[in-house]
């Protein structure tokens, strides 16, 4: 089912997201500390005039839209668990926060892809125009964190 294939894909990256941007808060040290710690806790909390809700809220929004959808094919808590282990896979963060920044701006453009895949699928191939704006939605809210985590690793 192609179809709650997208949505999984999406909630492992928000996931994925959510862990990795708070671990990387509190990873935050030495001269920029400051920013750093702000601008992560932006990230995860999804606090900002441009921004609604951080990665857990956006993950309940999709996955209460998945349950509507395919209550047939619940996502289980351990497709999710492996998804996201899969995903960060045996990388090794250094100390301080660069190694995560690195990550996770891949991580951002990896969801633009996949939330790309989906709005097509749901504009075209299986029509729901709900959750292609649902999905449209998300993207334009990680395009800010795109430009953000680009702004700071310049």
């Amino acid at each position: 089912m192609e179809e709650r294939k997208a949505f999984v894909d999406v909630i492992v990256i928000l996931r994925t997201l959510n862990l990795v941007y708070h671990h990387a808060h509190i990873q935050a040290n030495g001269p920029n500390f400051a920013g750093d710690h702000a601008l992560l806790q932006r990230l995860y909390l999804g606090e900002g005039e441009d921004n609604c809700c951080g990665p857990i809220l956006e993950i309940d929004g999709v996955m209460e839209r998945l349950q509507g959808i395919y209550p047939e094919h619940p996502l289980a808590p351990r497709e999710v668990a492996e998804g996201v282990n899969t995903t960060i896979g045996k990388r090794k963060f250094g100390a301080g926060v660069e190694s995560y920044l690195r990550f996770l701006l891949g991580l951002e453009l990896r969801l633009q892809e996949r939330l790309g895949e989906a709005i097509r699928l749901f504009e075209q191939e299986a029509p729901n125009p709900g959750v292609a704006n649902l999905f449209q939605t998300l993207a334009d809210n990680h395009q800010v964190n795109l430009y953000l985590l680009q702004q700071r690793l310049a």
